[in-house]
C-alpha cells in the first residue's frame, strides 16, 4: 500500500505536469522565444514602456526593476504554478521581464519568463506556453500604435 501512494504521488505529479504543458497556462514560457514577440510601428521608446507598465498593471503585476532595453513585473503565482513549483507554506512570484527594444522605425516587444521561489532561486519554467504573454504583448503593440 505504501508503494502504491507513492506511485500515485509521482504520477499525478506527471498528469499535472502534462496538463500544464498541453493548456498554455498562466504561467507561460518555452524556448521559442519568437513565440511571444510581436513589433510595433512607432519609434516612441518613452510611450512603449509607459503603456508596457499600465497593461501588465491591469493585469495586477507589479512593476519591481527597469534597464535599457527591459522591465521586470511580478505577482504571486496562480493555483497550477504553486502546485508545480512551490512548498508548503511559500509563495512562487511569477516575474516576467519584458524586452521593449527600438528596431529601426518599429519596437520590439518580447517577454521571458521567470519563477522565484521562497528561497530567492530564479527558474524559467519549462512546462507551459506562453499564450498568455503573447495575447498582452499583441495588447501592448495595439496600444502603442493607436
Amino acid at each position: 500500500m505504501k508503494h502504491l501512494k507513492k506511485h500515485l504521488k509521482t504520477l499525478t505529479f506527471i498528469v499535472l505536469g502534462l496538463a500544464l504543458s498541453s493548456c498554455g497556462s498562466s504561467v507561460g514560457l518555452d524556448d521559442n522565444k519568437s513565440s511571444s514577440s510581436a513589433y510595433a510601428l512607432s519609434t516612441d521608446i518613452t510611450k512603449a514602456r509607459r503603456i508596457t507598465k499600465e497593461v501588465f498593471a491591469e493585469e495586477g503585476f507589479t512593476f519591481i526593476r527597469a534597464s535599457h532595453s527591459t522591465l521586470m513585473f511580478e505577482k504571486i503565482g496562480g493555483q497550477s504554478v504553486q502546485i508545480v513549483w512551490g512548498s508548503y507554506g511559500h509563495e512562487v512570484m511569477v516575474q516576467p521581464e519584458v524586452f521593449v527594444q527600438l528596431q529601426g522605425q518599429r519596437i520590439l516587444l518580447d517577454c521571458e519568463l521567470f519563477l522565484t521561489t521562497f528561497n530567492g532561486d530564479a527558474r524559467r519554467p519549462w512546462v507551459a506556453g506562453k499564450g498568455p504573454y503573447k495575447r498582452l504583448m499583441r495588447k501592448i503593440k495595439e496600444r502603442i500604435e493607436e
